[in-house]
């Protein structure tokens, strides 16, 4: 539960959720083309039906060699996926510009990617509608996402993302007959990561948004940085954690907001694709807005299991 900076607990919350439920389907026509539908079952409280299911991908893919590859339709974007993959505990926490929303996991666009001098760089470029996976209709305007990565020794990465546009933002508006102004984002990360098979990593991501609202004319700047790591001890057992930071300054009224989150972990896998593990996260906020700049203090704590087939 949250408790405030003024000591008063707010009410708890406890019981059974199922964050995510995907179903995957994939065709290889050729040596060359292939498909991907996968559903995302989830509860998006907004809606009057809470569980919902959203396409979260559905693509075209051509794989013309190593070093391109094209996927059109909804895609995955360049960078939350890539991080999922090398973390490896995105059942128990989101990487730090998805749990933002700073970036989609997906969108409706076009996408290259591939692999270079036998590996040692890779780049990913998409040109997207902005709005999500969610959120397909076209917009006015195109986001750019991108990724390149280094890889100068086995285990070792360095990699950057550099991501442009409205993210859904600017559209045209039937009443006035012209383009809402939209809101302009600008997000930078770098991310160094250094680990051998499945049996350890650890990373850091620095991260930046400049955030340009065209209609007030305010600019919210975001900074942060995250370092999250795991640790297995042998096929059974492992602990794995993530501590974020996040500062959110806006420049007309100077109001800060700064975020700490922090989660820990120990994971029990008693069989390939089945993994369970007890987990505490925390959170504090403070914002120098309200309550006199007092703290907000969460808490959580749970099983939380992942099921694969």
């Amino acid at each position: 539960g949250f408790l405030a900076g003024n000591g008063v607990k707010q009410a708890d919350a406890v019981g059974v959720a199922l964050d995510r439920a995907y179903l995957t389907a994939k065709y290889q026509f050729d040596d060359v083309w292939s498909m991907r539908l996968t559903t995302d079952a989830t509860v998006d409280t907004a809606l009057s039906k809470q569980t919902n299911v959203y396409i979260k991908y559905a693509y075209l893919r051509g794989k013309l060699s190593d070093a391109f590859a094209v996927d059109a339709g909804v895609i995955e974007t360049p960078w939350i996926g890539y991080e999922n993959k090398l973390n490896t505990h995105r059942y128990v926490y989101k990487s730090f510009t998805d749990f933002e929303k700073f970036d989609d996991s997906a969108d409706a666009g076009l996408g290259v990617f591939g692999k270079l001098g036998d590996g040692l760089f890779q780049y990913a470029l998409a040109g997207v509608n902005g709005g999500g996976y969610s959120k397909i209709a076209k917009t006015a305007a195109i986001d750019f996402n991108s990724r390149l990565g280094f890889y100068p020794i086995e285990g070792l990465t360095f990699d950057l993302q550099f991501r442009d546009g409205y993210k859904g933002t600017k559209k045209w508006d039937v009443a006035t007959l012209a383009n809402t102004p939209g809101t302009k984002y600008r997000l930078m990360q770098g991310m160094v990561t250094y680990g051998i098979g499945n049996n350890f990593r650890i990373a850091a991501n620095y991260i930046s948004q400049n955030a340009d609202d065209k209609t007030t004319g305010l600019t919210t700047k975001s900074t942060g940085y995250d370092a999250w790591g795991y640790y297995n001890f042998n096929s059974d057992f492992g602990v794995f954690g993530q501590y974020d930071y996040l500062k959110d300054k806006k420049d007309a009224t100077l109001a800060e907001v700064k975020v700490n989150r922090l989660t820990a972990g120990l994971e029990y896998t008693p069989r390939k694709n089945v993994r369970f593990s007890l987990v505490a996260k925390t959170w504090k906020i403070k914002n120098a807005t309200f309550n006199q700049g007092a703290e907000i203090k969460n808490a959580t704590y749970g099983l939380y299991s992942e099921v694969k087939f």
